[in-house]
């Protein structure tokens, strides 16, 4: 009978132990998986930044060759709003994608011609 209340009053003192182990492993596997989380919601926020990165530079680029083709039409800018060959020259300001409204602004930069070889400076800004 002495035999057994020892096992018992060895198995009851190291149960705080183990209760403190376990709280520790949970905190610490706790903080590992909010990092983890973390670090996964950073990527995708990166990566959608990169892609909307990717499709302001596209849609400036078609801005810019839509917007040299309306000038070859002799179309106005900003075009259709006075006298032209407006018939295909809408020249679109803003697009949506993938539920991100992009807005085009094509400006001219100084006077035509004022530029180096008698060329136009044409800014093109997109906004989301």
């Amino acid at each position: 009978m002495f035999i057994t209340i020892q096992r018992h009053r060895c198995a009851h003192d190291e149960s705080g132990f183990i209760l403190a182990t376990v709280i520790l492993l949970t905190l610490v596997l706790t903080v590992i998986t909010i990092s983890i989380l973390s670090l996964n919601v950073s990527q995708t926020l990166t990566g959608q930044s990169v892609v909307d990165d990717i499709k302001a530079e596209q849609l400036a680029l078609g801005s810019f060759y839509k917007y040299q083709q309306l000038k070859l039409d002799n179309c106005p800018n900003p075009p259709c709003t006075i006298a032209g060959n407006c018939l295909s020259c809408p020249n679109p300001s803003a697009i949506s994608l993938d539920q991100k409204q992009f807005s085009i602004v094509v400006n001219e930069i100084g006077a035509a011609g004022s530029n180096f070889n008698d060329t136009d400076a044409i800014d093109v800004d997109v906004y989301y």
